[in-house]
């Protein structure tokens, strides 16, 4: 038994240094292309939580290199617009950038393929809610297309229908329209 739990308890260490071993490389691939932002993070590119008042994800090139070499600090002059904003909109929003380290989950857009920080260990699959909206858009799974379906189908309906006054083909802009100007709509009323 004793010889069971030693090697139960090298197979577990090996697979917390392997696990190690590889979030320690990811890290190491991001670190190279750290900090090779100019413009201030936007809302756009991270993900909010309860209103704004946390940040779940990150976009990478907002960070730099830390003093140790073992973590990423953001570069704050690219935070600030946002912070100010959230704390603005929120007193209780968390005014902090999250903190970057090698144990934290790092994520690749399955649209723009860039890479970002994610907060929570979660399947993030899109880097923001814009690349998110933009990619259920073209995938038609999102309200817009929907939307847009909806209204096309509505238009084919509207299409080539006759004027009840003079007979003439027209496309109403409303669903219940029935006549193609104002003045046959008051002719036929008054006719009737």
């Amino acid at each position: 038994m004793n010889d069971y739990n030693k090697l139960r308890r090298e197979r577990v260490e090996a697979r917390q240094a392997r696990e190690f071993e590889e979030k320690m490389s990811a890290f190491k691939r991001l670190v190279a292309g750290l900090g090779g932002r100019n413009a201030p993070v936007e809302r756009d590119d991270v993900h909010l939580e309860n209103y704004g008042r946390r940040i779940l994800t990150a976009p990478v090139d907002a960070y730099e290199l830390g003093e140790h070499g073992a973590e990423a600090r953001p570069i704050m002059r690219l935070w600030e617009p946002l912070l100010a904003e959230l704390r603005r909109a929120s007193p209780y929003a968390d005014t902090k950038p999250p903190a970057l380290w090698p144990a934290n989950r790092i994520c690749v857009c399955e649209r723009c393929a860039r890479e970002f920080f994610s907060r929570r260990n979660g399947a993030w699959r899109f880097c923001s809610p814009a690349c998110r909206r933009d990619a259920l858009n073209e995938a038609g799974v999102g309200p817009v297309p929907q939307r847009l379906k909806l209204s096309r189908e509505r238009a084919a309906r509207r299409a080539d229908r006759q004027c009840e006054h003079c007979g003439q083909p027209f496309t109403p802009q409303r669903a219940t329209g029935r006549f193609c100007s104002p003045r046959c709509r008051v002719a036929h009323h008054r006719a009737n």
